[in-house]
């Protein structure tokens, strides 16, 4: 698998969802970011969504 490992990727799925209830913004767009630079096609596109999401709260 390329970019992100399988458990890291479920990890960059719910973690950064997790944070936004908690509302440790700046963690969860922390982690996205780090997706962006380390993911792979889908990964990328869904912290995309995720960071969209975030920036519209």
């Amino acid at each position: 698998m390329t970019g992100l490992a399988c458990g890291a990727m479920r990890f960059a799925y719910w973690r950064p969802t997790a944070l936004r209830d908690e509302e440790k913004l700046d963690e969860a767009r922390k982690l996205l970011y780090e997706v962006l630079a380390e993911g792979n096609e889908e990964q990328v596109g869904v912290a995309r969504n995720i960071l969209e999401q975030l920036d519209e709260d």
